[in-house]
């Protein structure tokens, strides 16, 4: 019988977790506008 694994990529959050989740991006975005953070930015 195989044995059970993680799945790989993004995590999938239950609703009460994707707000928390969604308000601690916010915040990031309102904290730090000057140092050029979008969504989907990887650059250092």
């Amino acid at each position: 019988m195989a044995k059970p694994s993680k799945i790989s990529g993004f995590p999938e959050w239950l609703p009460e977790q994707k707000i928390a989740e969604e308000k601690v991006i916010a915040t990031i975005f309102l904290l730090y506008p000057g140092y050029r953070i979008t969504k989907g930015s990887t650059d250092p």
